[in-house]
Order: C-alpha cells, then structure tokens, then sequence
C-alpha cells in the first residue's frame, strides 16, 4: 500500500534545495518553487516510493544481495537499524572504495575480517602473545569501519539502495561502471541520470530519510502512540532501576554504618574485658605475695 501525501508532505519529504542550485534533468519530479526552494510533486514520490518497495522486496525474494549505503552522520546509525530490521547489508561509515570495481580485493578483506572475528571469539590464538593479540583487535576494529555491514557479503553487491545520490557519488559512480542497479533518494540538486530507479525526495531532514528508508524497505513504522507508549514504559523501567539502585545503597550504608557500630561495641567490649582480667592479675599477684 503506498504511503499518503499528507504522511510524505508532514515528513518534509517536499522539500527540495533552493531553486537556484537545482539540476535542470530533476525537473519532471518537480512541482514547482515556493520561497525559493523546489517542491517535490509528492504524487510522483508517492508512485516512484512503492515501485522501490517493491523492487528490493523482489531482489530479496530472488535471493539477490541488496546493499543500504548512507554514510551521512545525521543518518548513519538510524539506516543501520533499519537495514538490520529488513535483514539487508549496510555501509555507513564511509563507502570502502573498489566495493563494486575491485570486488577481489574487497573479498579479502571481508574474509579477515570475518577470521580474525571468528578466532578471537573461540580462543584460537592462545599461542599468540598479549602484544599481537592486541595488534589483531586493532586491526578487527578498522575493518569493521569499513565493513562491519558487509560480513555476509560473498560476491559482489547486486544492488544499492543509496540514500542521498549526491552524497554517495563514488558509490553510484562504481555501481554505474559494472552495471550494478541503483534505487536511490535524489534530491534536486542532483543529476539522476543512470540511476535504475529514482524516489525524488529531500534526503537532507531525518524525517524525511527515516520515512523513505523504512519504507522502502519494507520496515513497519510504529504509530506515534505505540512510540510514546514504550518510551514513557521504559523510562517508567529506568526510574524504577533508579529506585532500587538508591534503595540498594541505602541499605548498603545502613549495614556498613551497623557493622562499624558493632565492631567499635565489640572492640570497647573486649578493650574493657581485658582491662578486667588485668586488674584481676594484679588482685592475684597481690594476695599471693
């Protein structure tokens, strides 16, 4: 079922760049210019939007490997969350250069990173030293940067679903050059052209991204109130830990403040116990001279 207007429209998912710095070849997704910015015809991102659903549901039914590429730091761990829910593979560091071009290379990579993982968390470099042990963790950590997304990447990508075009042009750039398709969010100040498959959009506001992503790939977006519902739940949950944690150190402060109590009783105790035998040593000492 294809998303509303009003949905898109109250996502900013209309709003393109300012008209002056347009690309001429987005102008048949273009309704027109208001204040100066370009506005989408949501119409035709409605339209464009569910054939893109559809065609990464078709991918993923072919058993084809579809890659979700958005390296912007607004929208990185937002797009990783979704591609994980849609069981997809992702890249939002930083695009790792000859993914698509030197696919070989690429594969080796993946490989290592993929060994060394696997070795560390079943003890197979116990004849390692402390040192190279920590040399191979540091080398894990720089290839899960680049690749932490792609572990389950056996050959090369079949398709990309790129966030911002424009953003993502070396990516776009190489998809192009093998031929690999491209379902991707293109703002007005970009050039389509060779894209397999364009959802005119702003791809800048979050909102805008968080909307088009999940649809796109098939991910069920809660209802504001469900949202609300297990936010205030939870925060419900992190108060009541808070509780018990206070709870826990007061009656940890109690038994310590007990203890020390009990341990001066005691000791005044045995100081006056032994100050009682003493003085009975020297009534005995005494009596017997």
């Amino acid at each position: 079922m294809a998303v509303a207007l009003q949905v898109l429209f109250d996502n900013g998912c209309h709003l393109g760049h300012p008209a002056e710095k347009w690309h001429p070849r987005m102008k048949q997704w273009i309704y027109g210019v208001r204040d100066g910015i370009h506005i989408f015809d949501l119409e035709k991102t409605a339209a464009q939007l569910e054939k893109a659903r559809a065609r990464i549901q078709e991918l993923k039914e072919l058993k084809k490997s579809v890659v979700v590429v958005a390296t912007k730091k607004q929208a990185a761990e937002l797009v990783q969350d979704l591609a994980e829910t849609a069981g997809l593979m992702y890249v939002v560091n930083r695009w790792p250069g000859g993914l698509i071009t030197n696919w070989e290379q690429v594969r080796k990579s993946i490989k290592r990173m993929n060994d060394i993982e696997d070795g560390l968390a079943h003890n197979k470099f116990q004849d390692l030293t402390k040192y190279e042990r920590l040399l191979l963790e540091k080398e894990l950590a720089r290839l899960e940067r680049l690749f932490g997304g792609l572990k389950n990447l056996h050959a090369r990508p079949d398709a990309l679903f790129v966030v911002d075009a424009q953003k993502e042009k070396n990516a776009v750039h190489e998809a192009l050059k093998e031929k690999v398709e491209v379902i991707a969010m293109v703002d007005t100040n970009t050039d389509p052209t060779g894209i397999s498959l364009v959802i005119p959009t702003n791809d800048d506001a979050i909102s805008s991204i968080r909307l088009i992503v999940s649809e796109a790939l098939g991910v069920r977006r809660e209802a504001p109130t469900v949202r609300v519902a297990k936010s205030a739940a939870k925060e419900e949950k992190q108060e009541e830990k808070a509780a018990e944690e206070k709870e826990d150190k007061k009656s940890t402060k109690v038994e310590e403040k007990t203890e020390e109590s009990t341990k001066k009783t005691v000791k005044k105790e045995t100081k006056k116990a032994s100050k009682k035998v003493g003085e009975t040593d020297k009534s005995e000492t005494k009596e017997s001279k």
